[in-house]
């Protein structure tokens, strides 16, 4: 039994130009109420919905009134022994109520409404699709924010305890204790924190941009967040987390609808040269009957008529064919599917054993780091090191913190992605 390690990640946000903090739950509340694609996805829906009511209508008669005029010119009397006969009269008037119904087609139309209620189907699965990836992309988002955030924190603490080492070293050499060297040395040291700084920065801002863009904000909205990596582990079984995936991947329920609506045109197909049976029923009015052509009479009609192609050039038999192929296509495809799902969760979960491994190992490196800054200090100040290992210290030290985030960091990302990897929204998240 394979055993993954899980975590719940908390990140509150709040931003400035809202009366109420908003957290990351309500962020991706948002996004999946505003955002275009899901505005499209419903319509989409709501399209499939209608066309689904509309095919039930297959099951009722259809009704229709037709009324006409007709003026027969020339209209000669018929003449026989001194008698003479209209049997057409000049002014035709002619109006009804017909309906139609078939009684009985061999299931062509429930084959038809089942096709409905799959596409029906396959709508709300990709209208569920584009939720989860959103959401997905929110989170990430925010917790990359967050990351860069902190990160700049740490690049901002670098820079000031290598200013303040920049007048220790000053000092030091107006004394004759330290050399230009040092002095070229650390000013080199702090130009390249504040590179890095800069790049950290820009990072934070286009991302800044790319979560405006996601909530529907312009692009100058001040957005504070606040929030912190929160990590606790438990255990839980792969296997299990498998088999969650396959019940709630939307890939998984997409090409199962796909291998349906296969099955339920292979078998429309074999429907397609099978008798239909049906009833038809009209009533109205018209004139023309006889003896009085002239009078406008109460007039009703009702038969029966089967309906069967004799031949259509095997069109039918290649059709069925085709849609047999397709199913078996379509077949191989799910199982496909359900490997990429199935790899992705496995991989997912590897993910997240192997980065909440690495938070222990980076934040006892923090804790070591820091110490042999602290030895170092006390050392340099007694002279018995020099400004440089002072400086490859205070550098272990900064990128020993960057790494604990990084790790924080990946941790969070990974949780995600095993979210993403099992499906459903919205992912848990605390409130």
């Amino acid at each position: 039994m394979r055993l993954c390690l899980l975590s719940i990640l908390i990140v509150t946000g709040v931003f400035a130009q809202q009366p109420d903090s908003l957290t990351i739950d309500k962020a991706v509340d948002i996004v999946l109420k505003r955002h275009p694609s899901i505005t499209q996805a419903k319509e989409a829906l709501e399209a499939a919905r209608a066309h689904t009511q509309g095919l039930k209508s297959l099951n009722y008669p259809s009704v229709n009134a037709v009324a006409s005029y007709g003026y027969i010119y020339p209209d000669d009397p018929i003449s026989f022994q001194g008698y003479s006969a209209r049997f057409m009269p000049e002014n035709n008037y002619d109006a009804h109520f017909g309906a139609d119904y078939v009684i009985y087609d061999f299931g062509k139309r429930s084959t038809i409404l089942e096709t409905g209620k799959v596409s029906e189907s396959s709508a709300a699965q990709r209208l569920q699709s584009i939720r989860e990836n959103l959401a997905y992309q929110v989170l990430l988002l925010f917790t990359a924010i967050i990351f860069q955030e902190k990160s700049l924190q740490v690049a901002e603490e670098g820079i000031v305890e290598l200013d303040r080492h920049l007048i220790d070293v000053k000092k030091k050499l107006e004394a004759g204790g330290a050399t230009e060297y040092d002095m070229l040395k650390t000013e080199v040291q702090r130009a390249g924190a504040q590179s890095l700084k800069i790049d950290i920065a820009n990072d934070l801002t286009k991302k800044m941009l790319a979560l405006s863009q996601f909530l529907g904000m312009k692009p100058d909205s001040p957005i504070v967040l606040k929030g912190a990596f929160d990590t606790l582990a438990m255990h839980c079984n792969a296997d299990s987390l498998v088999q969650s995936a396959l019940a709630k991947r939307t890939e998984h329920a997409l090409a199962i609808d796909l291998k349906e609506s296969a099955r339920l045109e292979r078998k429309n197909a074999g429907l397609e040269n099978v008798p239909v049976v049906g009833v038809r029923a009209s009533a109205g009015i018209k004139n023309g009957l006889l003896p009085d052509i002239n009078k406008i009479k109460f007039d009703a009609s009702f038969g029966g008529q089967v309906s069967m192609p004799i031949y259509d050039g095997l069109k039918a038999k290649f059709h069925e064919k085709e849609a047999a192929r397709n199913e078996l296509a379509l077949c191989a495809a799910l199982a496909g599917i359900d490997e990429r799902i199935k790899t992705e969760v496995l991989q997912a979960a590897e993910d997240v054993a192997a980065s909440y491994s690495k938070l222990d190992i980076s934040r006892n490196q923090v804790l070591l780091a820091g110490r042999s800054l602290e030895l170092a200090r006390l050392k340099y100040d007694a002279g018995v090191v020099t400004n440089l290992d002072v400086l490859d210290a205070e550098n272990d030290f900064s990128q020993a913190k960057l790494g604990h985030l990084r790790n924080q960091y990946q941790y969070a990302q990974s949780i995600y992605a095993l979210g993403h990897a099992i499906g459903g929204v919205p992912f848990t998240l605390p409130r």
